[in-house]
Parts: structure tokens; C-alpha cells; sequence
């Protein structure tokens, strides 16, 4: 087994120029195996050679995400104090006239007054470009289990199988919070056979099951669904 965590690193560098929590992380990864003869007595004196392991691991980490994100004078349509990369007034023109809007004063809909809610304040002074850091919080589990089977039968015949199973789980989230899960499940198992015909020459028969899935579920899919579930938990009350 072994483990590692952030308690020792030091603080990252801030891109924002602003010092940030230090991200933290913890990893660990396991190993188990027990392997030996499949003996039962009266029912399986002599029973076949069996291996089992299981490894698992549980990774977290944290890193400080910066944005640029629109201020409270930029919600209300207020871009009077707008400039460029050099630093000079950008003017606004109104796309269906063609002509200025007022000190850059722009009208803002009550479509992108609900959008623009979606966006957090800034929570820093805008520096090199950025207005906005959060810690983030990611996690990656892994399983995988394995056995395997081997069985002498009599002199001239082997048989052996094995049955192995992956299975990962990880979220991604974004500056905004927003969690995207993707889990993938692999399984594989085989059997062989083998039969001595004469001393130099052999039988051999084999049959294999593989299978791979994965899946991504996006934020805005979990959100539906869990807006789903309360719809019908309401409209059963």
C-alpha cells in the first residue's frame, strides 16, 4: 500500500498574482492477493490452483482555477469604462442601428440578466487579466479485481481461466463548480484448454469475453435529472 498527500508540498505560484489556499491533495493505492491450492476436504482433496487480487486507488486534488468574470457595473450594461489591450475606450455600437450607444451604456434583457446570474462575482482585483480564482476539488477511484484458476486433470489435459474486472470513476469540475462524471467499466475472461494427443503434439481451445463501457454525464444532465426527481417527488405530495 502507499499514500501521499500535499501536507509537505509547498504553495503553488499564483498566475493571478494574488496568493491563493494551498491546493491539497491525498492519494492511495492498495494491493491485495491471496493465492494457494483450492483444497476441500471429502469434496475437493485436490482441487485447483487459485489466485484473487484486488487493487484499488482513491487519488483527490485540488487545484486554484482563475477566470475572468463580469462585474457588477457589467451586469447592469455599464461598460463606460471599457478599454482595449492598449488600454484605449472601446466604443459600443448598437448592431441593429449602427450607431454608438450612449457612454457605452448598453440595455440588458431579462434572458441575459438570468444568464449572467450563472457567473459569480469577481472575488479578486482584476490582475493580469483575471478577476476571479477558485479551489477545485477533483477525485479518480480505480478497482480492479482479478482471479485466475489453473487445474491439472489427469496426464494429458490443462485447464486454466482467468477473470479480470476494471472499473474507474472520475469527476471533472470546472471553474464554475460544475461537476462532469465519467465512469468506465472493462471486463475480460478467457478459458483455455489443453490436451496432449502424443508427446509432441497438442490440443489447444480457448474462448475469450471482452467488454469495454464508458460513459460521461455532464453537469447539465445531472441537473436535469435531479430536477426531474423533484418534479415527481412534488406531484406525488
Amino acid at each position: 500500500m502507499s499514500e501521499g498527500n500535499s501536507a509537505l508540498d509547498a504553495r503553488q505560484f499564483s498566475i493571478s498574482g494574488v496568493e491563493a489556499a494551498k491546493p491539497a491533495y491525498n492519494d492511495f493505492t492498495g494491493f491485495a492477493m491471496v493465492q494457494g491450492p483450492l483444497k476441500i476436504p471429502h469434496l475437493m482433496p485436490r482441487g485447483p490452483n487459485f489466485t484473487v487480487s484486488y487493487a484499488w486507488t482513491r487519488n483527490s486534488s485540488e487545484s486554484v482555477y482563475t477566470g475572468l468574470v463580469p462585474t457588477q457595473d457589467e451586469r447592469s450594461g455599464n461598460l463606460a469604462g471599457l478599454t482595449n489591450a492598449l488600454g484605449q475606450p472601446v466604443t459600443i455600437y448598437d448592431p441593429v442601428t449602427g450607431l454608438p450607444y450612449a457612454n457605452n451604456q448598453i440595455p440588458v434583457s431579462a434572458q441575459a440578466t438570468a444568464l449572467l446570474a450563472l457567473y459569480p462575482l469577481p472575488n479578486i482585483a482584476n490582475v493580469s487579466g483575471y478577476n476571479y480564482q477558485a479551489p477545485v476539488l477533483s477525485n479518480a477511484h480505480q478497482d480492479n479485481p482479478q482471479f485466475r484458476l489453473d487445474k491439472q486433470i489427469g496426464r494429458k489435459d490443462v485447464l486454466n481461466g482467468n477473470f479480470n474486472l476494471q472499473s474507474t470513476r472520475a469527476d471533472s469540475v470546472n471553474l464554475f463548480g460544475f461537476v462532469d462524471h465519467s465512469g468506465t467499466l472493462g471486463e475480460n475472461a478467457n478459458v483455455h484448454w489443453s490436451h496432449r494427443l502424443k508427446p509432441r503434439v497438442f490440443l489447444f481451445t480457448a474462448y475469450g469475453f471482452s467488454r469495454l463501457r464508458t460513459e460521461v454525464t455532464p453537469n447539465c444532465e445531472m441537473e436535469l435529472k435531479s430536477f426531474s426527481k423533484a418534479a415527481a417527488r412534488w406531484a406525488s405530495e
